[in-house]
């Protein structure tokens, strides 16, 4: 939640990740919601926010852990194909009796 007042100025973000290492900087912005686009599939990672102000730098927030995950357009199409395969043996059997 972003602070009740700015003090008259602008603030910016700035937003730091850890893979299991140390922490660094990966962006600065003013918006309130920010997407990391250079991760890597089921890798987690931890992120940290701090705000700055013409006051300073304020603490760091708590930790948020997040582990990215691409949808996979090949297994859903083999998932599919499977579902229908086997609604038509199903459909087939049927006829069958």
């Amino acid at each position: 939640m972003p602070p009740a007042t700015t003090g008259g100025s602008s603030i910016i973000y700035t937003i730091c990740r850890s893979d299991g290492s140390a922490y660094s900087a990966i962006a600065q912005t003013g918006a309130l919601t920010y997407n990391d686009t250079s991760v890597q599939d089921g890798k987690p990672y931890t992120y940290q926010v701090s705000a700055t102000n013409l006051l300073g730098e304020g603490s760091k927030t708590g930790t948020a852990v997040a582990v990215p995950a691409s949808f996979d357009y090949f297994l859903l199409a083999l998932v599919v194909i499977f579902v229908g395969l086997l609604i038509l043996w199903f459909i087939v059997s049927r006829h069958r009796r």
